[in-house]
Parts: structure tokens; sequence; C-alpha cells
């Protein structure tokens, strides 16, 4: 089928039209906006099809519009943006991208929209790509976006700098955002310092985004983040988060294994559980780890410091261990037991430990260790570095 009939516009009372799958479809009757109950509409799959009549704009009942793989769409209708009440657009694998912005600037009310894939990347199209940020910071009722592959074509030719002017402009603004794909943006180097106001957002995939290397401020600030597996990122600084619930934000890192970690607000964590969930000892990649307690909240958590660092064992590939505001009397048993499994540890940083009174023979435990570090350790008595006791 290369067109269909003009008599299926005479189906005025129609409401759902499937015609997915159809490569050899090139066209569409011109009368296809007399189908004005029309609300669901899928041409997924139609590749051939090279373009949508302007009547298309007059089919304002629709909600649901799938157009991905139709790679022979070249452009959009100027009418496609009278299309208010459109909740769901799908673009995916696509190359309309001339006139994307102005048919884009209506959609106010759509809720999922996928742009993911564009399937050409030629330099004339760059500036219609990158003018999609002024649009989709409009597009505030938005719930899921996905802009897998999306970024490549734009951030290749940019500055770190003003690709992440680029993702911010795309998403600060979009509030009722829940899911946020990003994955495969293989340029895609560090995200902006804050969520701002995403605080709806649930999920957030990163998977494949090879060259990510930090990501600061958005896990803890949002509670309920699951951050899809990031092979590339190389750092992650996180503060535990935690409100009237019966559990904390600490479980957002059970996927995250990146070279440098650092936790902060332990006093937050509501109970073990949710630090054995995270498998700390399993995190391979981990070289650097820093454990952080807010000074002053000693007593205030759910959980024993004692207990909760017992609970945090570092895996066996770490190199530098920083601990600080740990209100603990002694260090938990991984520490004590020979040999410890610490065995690649070559510098040790301990700072504020109010009530700890004795510090475990280290040099004996830890025959790597190069540096050691003890700031503010008001509770210590004596520091037993190679088995023998020094008084203080």
């Amino acid at each position: 089928m290369q067109k269909l009939p003009d008599s299926i516009c005479e189906l005025r009372h129609l409401g759902y039209l499937n015609l997915s799958g159809c490569p050899g479809l090139l066209t569409h009757p011109e009368s296809l906006g007399h189908l004005v109950n029309l609300s669901h509409i899928d041409l997924s799959g139609c590749s051939g099809l090279a373009n949508l009549p302007e009547s298309f704009g007059d089919l304002t009942k629709l909600l649901h519009v799938n157009l991905s793989r139709c790679r022979g769409l070249k452009n959009l209708p100027d009418s496609f943006r009278n299309l208010t009440s459109l909740i769901h657009l799908d673009l995916s694998f696509w190359s309309c991208f001339e006139i994307i912005q102005t048919a884009l600037g209506g959609l106010t009310s759509l809720r999922h929209l996928n742009l993911s894939h564009p399937c050409c990347y030629l330099a004339q199209h760059r500036s219609h790509l990158q003018g999609l940020k002024d649009v989709m910071g409009k597009l505030t009722k938005l719930r899921y976006l996905n802009l897998s592959m999306f970024l490549n074509p734009i951030f290749y030719y940019q500055s770190e700098d003003e690709n992440h002017k680029y993702i911010q402009s795309c998403i600060s603004s979009l509030s009722s955002l829940e899911h946020l794909d990003l994955s495969h943006n293989i340029f895609l180097s560090y995200l902006p310092g804050s969520p701002g106001k995403l605080s709806n957002l649930h999920t957030l995939d990163l998977s494949g985004c090879i060259r990510l290397k930090k990501i600061y401020g958005w896990m803890g600030e949002i509670q309920s983040l699951k951050l899809n597996k990031c092979q590339g990122m190389e750092s992650c600084v996180y503060a535990v988060h935690s409100d009237d619930s019966s559990s904390s934000s600490l479980v957002q890192l059970e996927h995250v294994n990146c070279q440098e970690l650092e936790i902060r607000c332990l006093e937050k964590v509501k109970s073990m559980d949710e630090a054995q969930m995270i498998m700390m000892a399993e995190k391979r990649k981990v070289e650097r780890l820093k454990l952080c307690w807010t000074i002053g909240s000693q007593g205030q958590g759910s959980v024993d410091g004692n207990a909760l660092l017992g609970g945090l064992q570092p895996p066996e590939s770490l190199k530098c261990l920083e601990l600080h505001g740990y209100n603990g009397e002694i260090l938990p048993s991984w520490w004590r037991k020979s040999p410890c499994h610490l065995l690649h540890l070559v510098e040790l940083t301990m700072e504020d430990f109010p009530r700890c009174r004795s510090i475990p023979p280290l040099l004996a435990l830890l025959p790597n260790l190069q540096k050691i570090i003890l700031r503010r350790m008001t509770g210590i008595r004596r520091i037993d570095l190679n088995g023998k006791h020094r008084a203080t």
C-alpha cells in the first residue's frame, strides 16, 4: 500500500488508527484532517512516508502520535503545533529536523516525549537540534523524556561548558519530570551541579555515557532517584537524604561503582539493611572512598556508627580511605582482623572522632600504608601503630 484511500477519511467517528509497519506507504490524503475524533495514530515503521498533510494539525483531539522509525519524514507540517491536546509523542529514530522547533512549540500538554536516536548527523541539522533546548524548557508537563543519543551530534562540536549549559537549559524547568533517559550520549562529560526543580524525578538512565566523569548534587537531593549503570563515571559525591519515612536515600548507590566515591550525612541512614543493599565491598572500581558523618550529629542517627561503618566495609581494591565525624568508640571488626583485607591501602585519613579511644596497629595490619593523617581525635588515649602502644 503506497497511499491511504480517500474513503478512509469519511470515518468521522474513528478514534484509533494503526498503520505501523507499512514501509511502502508514501503519503496520506489531504483530507486526513476530517478524522476529527481521532485520538491515537500509530505510523511507526512507515519508513517510506515522505510527508504529512497540512490538515494533520486539524486532528486536535489527538492524544497519542507514534512516528518512530519514519526515516523518510524530513519535516512536520506547520500545523503540527496545533495539536495542543497531545500527551504522547514518539519521534525516535527520526529525521524530521528542519521544522522540529516550530512543531513542538505548541505541544504544552505533552507528558511523554521520545527524541532518541536521531538518524541523521548532517552539519546543517545541528542548528535545528541546538534550538530544541528553547522549546523543551516550555514543556513543563513532561513526565518522560528520552534523549538517548540525541546529544551526540551537538556535543561533538561544543566545549564542555557549552554542553553543560545546553543540558541545563533543556531540563532545568521540567518540574513534573519523572523519567529522564540520557543514555548513550558518549560526549556527555558531566551533569549540571544541581537537578534544579526536578523534585519528581525517580529514574535517570546514564547507561552508555562512557565519558561521564562526575555526578554532583543529583543524588541525595532527589531521594527516590534510581541511577542506571554508568560504566564511565569516575567520581560521585553523594549526600544521604531522609524524610519522615522508614528509609533513607542511601540505596541509590546500589549501582554506583566509580573510582572516587564520597558519601556524606551518614547519620541519616535509617537501617543496616540500607548499608547492606549497596554492597560496598563488591564495588571493585572504587579506589578512593570518603565516608562522612555531619559534625555535631553524634547520637542523632538511627543506626549506631560502629555498626554502620562495619556494614560499609570497603572493597579490596581501595587505595585511599577517609573517615570524617565517626562517633564510635572503637573501629569495626574489619579493621582489627589479621590479615586485613585492605592490602592495597596506601593513604588513610581519620578526622573528628569524638569518642574513639584507641587506634588499632595500622602499620601492622596495612602493610602498604604510606600516609596517615589523624586530626581532632579528642578521645584518643593511645595510638597502636606497630603493635606497640604509644601514649598521646
